[in-house]
């Protein structure tokens, strides 16, 4: 039943809703750490379903029904050029909070989670993340360079047109 019945989905399916909002490529354009602008890197983004994306699949891994994955490609100095990976993450996403909750993990290099929000407002994507894996360093709000000393990273992408 649609959500603007004022009858709520079911978990499965508002997940699954909220995975296909996700899904496709994200050009990244900017990046702000301690309430500064950061350098752009022109780091696009694909987000898959980790059963499309084995690149990250660990033996015996099941991916959860809230799992996608995060693949950071540096950009092609020329259109001939091939796609240089950067990094992929599994990222867990939780839209029934607010605001929406992620938690980013880097299988198999068992890096520990970071712990962020995430929001969708038209074609952006916006991340807010801590490095910092103790859960009371979760980002509230969007922003950065906040008075108490914790480290947040703000992160806005646009989507890529295909």
């Amino acid at each position: 039943m649609p959500s603007g019945s004022g009858i709520p989905l079911p978990a499965s399916d508002a997940m699954k809703m909220e995975l296909e909002k996700l899904l496709g490529s994200w050009a990244e354009v900017s990046v702000e750490r301690f309430g500064e602008a950061q350098p752009g890197r022109g780091i696009v983004t694909t987000i898959s379903i980790p059963i499309q994306d084995k690149s990250v699949a660990m033996p015996g891994d099941l991916a959860r029904s809230n799992e996608t994955v995060w693949t950071r490609h540096l950009p092609r100095q020329t259109p001939e050029d091939a796609l240089t990976t950067r990094g992929a993450f599994r990222v867990s996403i939780d839209p029934s909070k607010e605001p929406k909750q992620l938690v980013m993990s880097s299988p198999p290099h068992g890096r520990l989670p970071a712990l962020g929000i995430y929001k969708l407002e038209g074609d952006s994507l916006i991340v807010c993340f801590s490095p910092s894996q103790q859960p009371e360093h979760r980002p509230t709000e969007f922003m950065t360079g906040t008075n108490d000393g914790r480290d947040a990273i703000l992160q806005i992408y646009k989507r890529a047109k295909p």
